[in-house]
């Protein structure tokens, strides 16, 4: 009796386990990275089969990154001023003790709808159309969920520069229940699970991400506070001071038209209409966003939001 017992106590918890698991999974899908890491507490993923064993694995590391990338870009110690505060955009530079290339960082104001700025992240392949000061190709060779995708970006440099290519593993974080933000990081990467990654071809080469993150606090329903940190190493052979300059200046600009896009989405260009063609995946995008704002008892901003941006069930 004692062994059907303990056999029988010991499948309970087995299966109080796997439905942890399948709890974290779930809230790993839709990015609620903070909850999916706190639902497997004490489980020990060497144990698991490997299908079970790789998702904890997985979930745990980016939880790992998400924190690392939070700590990026809230850390205020090192940064000179370039831009104070100028029309709500204040730009840094700052050494790192890894890299001779310096760190740029934005922290800027936008008075756009929130489901229209994020739709400028989510539709990565239609960067190049509020970009113009260089040109772009992007691609997405992966898309595992909304805020989860692999791309590939081709930098077309004036002559005689070579042109640059980079893969990137880019991914958001849906933080709003815990701080009130959405938290993004981005890599350059050589391998990515079972997807085939571009070759270097020709006179391009590959540049390097050492670090990107970006911090998304949502203030009203139509302004949003955007904190952006990166440090890419163009492998471009001129002085550094240069590469330093060129980046300091630009960083303000680059910031300037992403808000100009962000702001112009109204009713026309090709991310609104994206979002006119995935009106589903967009309501769940801002499903999290409503609920927010409702549990902070903001409600007039959500009364004053267009119903078509609407999907709190």
């Amino acid at each position: 009796m004692e062994a059907a017992g303990g056999s029988e106590s010991e499948g309970e918890e087995v299966k109080r386990r796997d439905e942890r698991i399948s709890e974290a999974k779930r809230l790993y899908s839709v990015s609620k990275i903070e909850q999916a890491f706190k639902a497997l507490t004490g489980i020990d993923d060497s144990t698991l089969e490997k299908a079970k064993a790789d998702l904890v694995h997985e979930i745990r590391r980016k939880h790992e990154k998400m924190t690392e990338t939070r700590a990026l870009v809230l850390d205020e110690k090192g940064w000179e001023t370039v831009v104070d505060n100028h029309d709500g955009i204040s730009t840094f530079h700052r050494q790192e003790p890894d890299t001779p290339v310096h760190s740029i960082k934005v922290v800027g104001l936008i008075d756009a709808p929130i489901q229209h700025m994020l739709s400028l992240i989510i539709e990565a392949d239609l960067i190049p159309t509020f970009i113009d000061y260089v040109k772009l190709e992007v691609r997405q060779l992966v898309i595992k969920s909304v805020y989860h995708q692999l791309l590939y970006q081709k930098v077309y440099l004036p002559w005689p520069l070579d042109n640059r290519d980079v893969v990137v593993e880019a991914q958001g974080f849906d933080l709003l229940d815990e701080h009130g933000e959405i938290i993004v990081y981005g890599q350059s990467v050589d391998s990515f699970a079972d997807v085939p990654i571009p070759p270097v071809q020709g006179r391009l080469m590959r540049l390097q991400i050492h670090l990107a993150g970006a911090r998304i606090r949502p203030l009203t329903m139509t302004k949003v506070e955007l904190t952006g940190v990166v440090n890419v190493d163009f492998k471009v052979f001129l002085p550094t001071w240069a590469v330093n300059w060129l980046a300091r200046n630009l960083a303000y600009y680059a910031f300037v038209q992403f808000r100009e896009k962000a702001s112009s989405t109204k009713g026309n260009g090709p991310h609104h209409q994206r979002v006119v063609e995935k009106k589903d995946l967009y309501a769940q995008v801002m499903r999290p966003v409503v609920k927010y704002f409702l549990d902070q008892h903001k409600l007039e901003e959500i009364k004053t939001h267009p119903k078509s941006q609407i999907h709190p069930q």
